[in-house]
């Protein structure tokens, strides 16, 4: 990447962890930076003060809850209003917790499914009109992406929940 250039690179969940070890890399490679947050603002807003320490204007913070329908949709155009463009997007964040079959529950499955698939999806959709735009980074989920969404994890559940099980089972 050059790093003269005046890239914007959202990394939702980029507040902590593998996100911040993203952004710092991106960072010295030249890049501005959009930290997504939900509840970690505290640490996003350091990680920008230590990143705009080094080079000035050069990262921002946003929060927004991933499972809320109407802060995805308006996180794309807030990035457009105070940064002008978005050049690429970084699906980073994530809901983990433990969820046993036999305990996990609607709402469980809506946070973990809201923050881990559909949030990324629909980011890629908002934001792509502007990555295309700017010639950045997108995801191109092409006609069936909904379908293709759906059609892996059942599979991979059955395979997790039998092999979690096998040894109860056979015992």
């Amino acid at each position: 990447m050059n790093k003269d250039n005046k890239r914007w690179v959202l990394i939702t969940g980029g507040a902590k962890r593998i996100g911040a070890m993203i952004a710092r890399t991106l960072h010295l490679e030249g890049m501005n930076l959009i930290i997504h947050y939900n509840t970690s603002s505290d640490d996003a807003n350091n990680l920008c003060a230590e990143l705009n320490s080094s080079r000035s204007d050069s990262a921002i913070a946003i929060g927004a809850n991933l499972t809320d329908q109407s802060e995805v949709e308006s996180l794309i155009p807030e990035i457009i209003k105070q940064t002008g463009q978005i050049d690429a997007l970084i699906n980073n964040a994530s809901t983990f917790y433990p969820t046993p079959i036999e305990d996990i529950t609607h709402d469980d499955w809506d946070n973990l499914m809201g923050t881990n698939l559909k949030a990324p999806l629909f980011l890629c959709k908002y934001a792509t009109p502007y990555l295309k735009k700017s010639k950045g980074l997108y995801s191109q989920y092409g006609r069936y992406s909904c379908y293709q969404a759906t059609k892996k994890p059942p599979n991979l559940w059955s395979c997790k929940i039998r092999l979690s099980y096998a040894n109860k089972i056979t015992s």
